[in-house]
């Protein structure tokens, strides 16, 4: 049987491995579950149709209403695991899934008969009575894969035609109908490229790991990145895909017993999600009842060393000592002056402290993805929003080996849309780590300065000779007004080069050169900062535009 070239659409036989005509291979190209084949209808002797509903049906009601029907493009193949699903509980597949074959015999005949012709099996002949109407319609449903089916599977007056045998990759052989009321006519099927296959998505895990028998992620000076900031990574990505949702799954490592590292992994996903959540009190409960000094400690070293905080509490170690005291006292007298805080300057962290900590950790929180410019609610969770994984996945294939037992102590940002939902079945650590689908890690960027907002290079062409001279950055606005000198030197290709601070990245810009009071030019206008795959890129801040001629007043 021959398969259809993807690119010039020839008829090739099934021995050639490229097509003769253009020379397409044809490895990359093959029929698999949910992939649709185009059928062309080479005689006017039947139609193809299909029904519109795109939600499955309880099994006994109508199948599809027979004028209500339209003609197909495509003809799906659904996998054996969703047909079976449907079956189970009591459905039957949606109108548009399935192929009504629409014939309309001759007024003498008593009968019309249908062939079905796929893959390596035997030409299938059926025959059917020819009703008062003045055609017969026979629905089909294709299925494939290679879930088994039982022998009383199938769905009443629905012929299902299994077509496996063709999803080898590479092999696209002719699907062909026949009606034989005195001549056949062929349906020669045109295969589809594959669909891409379908992949978890993951924020790359290593910045939310906990210390040992440790609930809370805090940031640690050897690791690259703060737990933060893969909150935020996720923000970014989930922005731009409005149908994904957020998954939480805790970890732990193999030390101890299998309740301790379940409650344990449920913990540090549950501190993850009061942060989303602002649950303040949930997090210092949390804190309290799966937290240590040695926590507290690393994120005052992370205020002092990072942040120019006075608190440095000496070692990160669980050890209450006077540099741990010192260290508290720091952070007591400063929260108390930069949020307005009313905290025992006594040096104990107690839930009054635990909860000053977690101020700071929201404020952080907030100044991030307003630098992103991305806001809380795009972290959309799932239902549940957390899993507690304990060490069961710690030799998990879908995780990063070898892993060691640090590594096995983390939270893990899972990002799941409705395709992904629907291949895991139900949402439990086996069904994520142990089903078919792999992940793919969203890395988190490097980012000087963390989330304060940075210096920003705006690059523009302007005339020789402005070097030194004043330009003006201006929100559309009027709420951001920044005035800076283009730089001594013009850049090798041409572009000139002003720096300005405290950008709002979500707001619009217009660039104005100064030529004296109330006089100015503007270089660009409209301009927003903008985000490219959820990440700002520095490309974005490259502006070459055509300088507007002579000076002009401005507003």
């Amino acid at each position: 049987m021959p398969w259809s070239c993807p690119t010039c659409r020839a008829q090739v036989l099934d021995s050639n491995a490229s097509c003769p005509k253009c020379d397409a291979a044809k490895s990359s190209w093959s029929l698999a579950p949910e992939k649709t084949r185009t059928f062309v209808v080479s005689r006017a002797k039947f139609q193809l149709l299909r029904g519109q509903v795109e939600s499955p049906t309880p099994r006994g009601e109508p199948l599809y209403d027979p004028y209500a029907l339209v003609e197909p493009a495509v003809a799906r193949v659904l996998s054996r695991k969703a047909a079976l699903g449907l079956y189970d509980s009591g459905q039957q597949p949606a109108s548009r899934d399935v192929l009504i074959v629409r014939l309309f015999p001759k007024d003498d005949l008593g009968q019309v008969k249908l062939g079905v012709d796929f893959a390596l099996a035997d030409l299938r002949v059926e025959e059917f009575p020819v009703p008062e109407a003045p055609f017969v319609d026979v629905p089909f449903l294709f299925v494939a894969g290679d879930e088994p089916v039982p022998p009383e599977f199938g769905f009443p007056g629905l012929h299902v035609v299994d077509v496996s045998e063709e999803t080898e990759r590479g092999f696209a052989p002719d699907l062909e109908f026949s009606a034989m009321n005195r001549a056949t006519v062929e349906l020669p099927t045109e295969a589809a490229e594959a669909p891409p296959p379908q992949v978890l998505l993951r924020v790359e895990a290593s910045a939310l790991r906990c210390a040992n028998d440790s609930g809370l992620a805090m940031p640690e000076e050897e690791r690259e990145h703060h737990p933060l900031q893969a909150l935020v990574r996720a923000a970014t990505y989930l922005a731009q895909a409005p149908d994904h949702e957020l998954l939480l799954v805790g970890h732990a490592s193999a030390v101890g017993s299998d309740a301790h590292n379940h409650a344990l992994s449920e913990a540090r996903a549950r501190g993850v999600l009061q942060l989303i959540q602002r649950d303040r009190e949930g997090w210092v409960e949390t804190a309290t009842e799966h937290g240590s000094l040695r926590d507290v400690k690393a994120y005052l070293a992370y205020l002092t060393r990072e942040r120019g905080w006075s608190c440095d509490p000496g070692p990160v170690t669980p050890d209450v000592d006077a540099a741990a005291k010192a260290g508290l006292e720091g952070f007591q007298e400063q929260y108390n002056e930069r949020f307005a805080g009313e905290l025992l300057v006594d040096g104990v962290c107690g839930v009054n402290t635990l909860g000053a900590l977690f101020d700071v950790l929201q404020f952080e929180f907030e100044r991030w993805l307003e630098k992103r410019g991305v806001g809380r609610e795009a972290l959309r969770l799932s239902e549940p929003p957390l899993l507690a994984a304990g060490a069961s996945q710690s030799d998990s294939p879908r995780l990063p080996q070898p892993q060691s037992e640090e590594a096995r102590r983390f939270v893990d940002l899972v990002l799941l849309g409705p395709q992904q939902r629907a291949e895991l079945g139900g949402l439990s650590p086996s069904a994520v780590y142990e089903g078919e689908l792999e992940f793919e890690e969203l890395e988190i960027p490097a980012e000087p300065g963390g989330w304060e907002t940075t210096e920003v290079a705006v690059t523009f062409r302007a005339p020789a000779g402005v070097e030194g001279q004043r330009f003006q950055l201006v929100s559309e606005d009027g709420a951001i007004d920044r005035v800076g000198d283009c730089d001594d030197a013009v850049a090798v290709d041409g572009l000139n080069r002003v720096v300005f601070s405290g950008i709002d990245w979500t707001k619009t810009y217009a660039l104005r050169r100064i030529h004296g009071p109330g006089i100015s030019t503007t270089v660009f206008s409209h301009v927003r900062f903008e985000l490219q795959n959820g990440l700002w890129s520095p490309d974005s801040m490259r502006r070459e535009v055509a300088q507007v001629a002579g000076p002009e007043a401005s507003s």
